[in-house]
């Protein structure tokens, strides 16, 4: 049986249900500038190949992604921001309809900010236990963030089978590397590099910032290892075995264990 939940028919997803199925997870990508070689739904890729990997692993079924998500500093050269109470208000709508459909397991798959804030917030108003994923924290290598960056999307572009697009995107990067970090060759400024605080989404000392013309989060490096982080990421989700079967007792034993800003501070027992 597929993965994609959009492609169930009703009985299919019936049958999901009634034979123990209970895991979904729903990837939040976004359209955002993260560098001038990389696609602008970047994130969405990447988001979407981890969700559809962790559901084809472990017996769950993958929502249609939501593409946009709250951004900062890229809108007016290709990027699409949603107000954060939007992207909260979908999220959440589309949790409690899953959980209404007989779904126990929620997996938020995706990098926004406000994302592990809007999971213990559901969790905390609705009863209603998430796992959240962050995919840019998935041990992908690369000598710097930007190469883990670059690997990370070239592995999940792999693992979607978007060949065209990551051929592109190789190309992309090999071509302006080469030429020492300039856009075009009839660019007069190089691309510069927006320095971020460790763990952090925002520059340092600039809250909010508004890009530059060649201001990127991410540059172009010597070499993008795509099959070496498709089989990183593959390996990470072939992991979460343990995880998502203790995430299954808990959400069958406890699911009014409340969380305090985001922390576990016990509940009672499911009756």
């Amino acid at each position: 049986m597929t993965y994609r939940w959009a492609e169930l028919t009703s009985r299919q997803f019936k049958r999901y249900i009634l034979g123990g199925g209970d895991l979904a997870a729903l990837p939040v990508g976004s359209m955002e500038v993260m560098g001038p070689h990389l696609p602008v739904g970047s994130k969405y890729f990447i988001s979407l190949a981890v969700a559809e990997l962790i559901c084809a692993a472990h017996g769950g079924l993958c929502l249609p992604p939501m593409p946009l998500s709250p951004i900062e500093g890229s809108r007016e050269r290709g990027g699409v921001s949603l107000d954060y109470q939007t992207a909260l208000d979908y999220i959440e709508d589309a949790v409690c309809e899953a959980h209404e459909n007989g779904i126990r397991r929620m997996i938020l798959v995706g990098s926004f900010d406000e994302m592990y804030y809007t999971a213990a917030e559901i969790f905390q108003e609705r009863d209603i236990p998430l796992m959240h994923v962050d995919p840019l924290h998935l041990p992908v290598d690369g000598d710097t963030s930007h190469q883990q960056y670059n690997n990370l999307l070239a592995g999940c572009l792999a693992l979607l089978d978007e060949r065209e697009l990551l051929t592109k995107t190789l190309a992309a990067n090999a071509d302006m590397f080469k030429r020492g970090g300039y856009c075009a060759p009839d660019d007069e400024a190089p691309i510069k590099n927006l320095l971020f605080v460790e763990g952090s989404s925002y520059p340092s000392g600039i809250l909010p910032h508004r890009y530059g013309a060649n201001e990127y989060k991410v540059l172009p490096t010597p070499d993008i290892d795509a099959d070496g982080a498709a089989a990183a990421i593959k390996k990470w989700v072939d992991a979460q075995a343990g995880p998502l079967a203790a995430f299954s007792t808990y959400a069958q034993v406890f699911p009014r264990t409340r969380y305090d800003r985001g922390l576990r501070t016990g509940g009672a027992a499911y009756e």
